[in-house]
């Protein structure tokens, strides 16, 4: 009876060391999935070459994680952990909603069902947004649909034009006597030369390098004179091969620099061939003061080759004859510094 009891209490010893004497259980280990979808156009089509980006929601602003889909619109990430996440398309001229989506490290890798994304907000309908703005002289909410355009629609051949009326938008608002004006002028300088030197021969250059000379011309009102120089270089044809902008720097230069104008306006009409394009700088010429504008308007209606040129000098020396300005201040007036 003895020894039994014995028996039984060295049982009873040993059982009590078995969970002493297993291993640890390893801990669970939290996994990674793979991520994958569709991205489809506005008529469920798949959309081949599009970026599909997905970014963090955490908050912490992580560097977002970029492909491109296949012919047959899939893409795929992979080695992605859980969390909260976003996931946009953003195709040449069209962007998805963004997705929302939440991994749960508890979820088997083979839960996660496919994500389609559909390209429904139209890179046309964000610039007609904008430029409706622009129309209401509301500049602001001009530039964010601008701002949101450039940012998302970087391969879209309507970004020249986004470029150009953003700068637009930003002069107009900066002659608003807004509080941060030199910075607004600063910024659409920025744009204009983005444009300029991304599309140099596009259909809004030309629109661009004018704008870029008012603005210019509101930097030096605002005691900003490093902008001058530039301004005064695009009036010489070795500088500015566009006529239209030579004219344009001309006609910014006869407030702020007349002397120079002058000199630079009787160079453009001399080496100027087209009839028409001296007949537009007629109209300049009899800006500047009569002492100076009559004599040459004379000569042009006595000996300009052509007739309609001659014609429009006549008309002009009329209007500088007829004004009254005895003592005249008038912009373009040479007894100016």
């Amino acid at each position: 009876m003895r020894r039994l009891s014995s028996c039984l209490l060295a049982w009873l010893f040993c059982v009590s060391l078995l969970p002493a004497m297993q291993p640890m259980a390893a801990k669970e280990k939290r996994v990674v999935f793979q991520l994958n979808g569709r991205v489809e156009n506005a008529a469920g089509e798949a959309a081949a070459g599009v970026r599909v980006i997905l970014l963090s929601d955490t908050g912490a602003a992580p560097t977002p994680r970029q492909t491109r889909t296949d012919a047959r619109g899939q893409w795929t990430f992979s080695q992605v952990k859980p969390g909260k996440w976003k996931l946009q398309a953003l195709g040449r001229d069209a962007l998805s909603e963004i997705y929302q989506l939440t991994i749960s490290w508890r979820k088997n890798r083979h839960d996660l069902m496919p994500v389609i994304l559909k390209l429904q907000v139209k890179a046309e309908d964000i610039l007609t947004e904008g430029k409706a703005h622009l129309y209401s002289h509301q500049w602001l909410a001009a530039r964010k649909a601008l701002d949101f355009f450039a940012d998302n629609f970087t391969e879209s051949p309507m970004l020249e034009e986004v470029l150009f009326w953003n700068a637009y938008s930003c002069f107009r608002q900066a002659r608003e006597r807004h509080p941060v004006s030199a910075n607004l002028r600063s910024r659409a300088l920025g744009m204009l030369v983005t444009l300029l030197k991304k599309y140099p021969r596009g259909p809004w250059a030309d629109d661009a390098r004018i704008l870029r000379l008012d603005i210019w011309c509101d930097q030096f009102r605002a005691g900003e004179r490093k902008d001058l120089e530039p301004l005064m270089s695009t009036s010489d044809p070795e500088h500015e091969s566009d006529s239209r902008v030579r004219r344009a720097a001309i006609e910014v230069l006869i407030s702020m620099k007349p002397r120079f104008a002058w000199n630079a306006l009787q160079r453009e009409f001399a080496d100027t061939g087209a009839a028409r394009q001296r007949g537009d700088l007629l109209v300049l010429i009899a800006r500047f003061h009569r002492d100076q504008a009559a004599p040459v308007l004379q000569r042009i209606a006595r000996k300009d080759a052509d007739p309609l040129v001659r014609a429009g000098a006549t008309y002009w020396l009329q209007r500088v004859n007829r004004r009254q300005e005895p003592g005249s201040t008038k912009p373009g007036n040479m007894n100016k510094p």
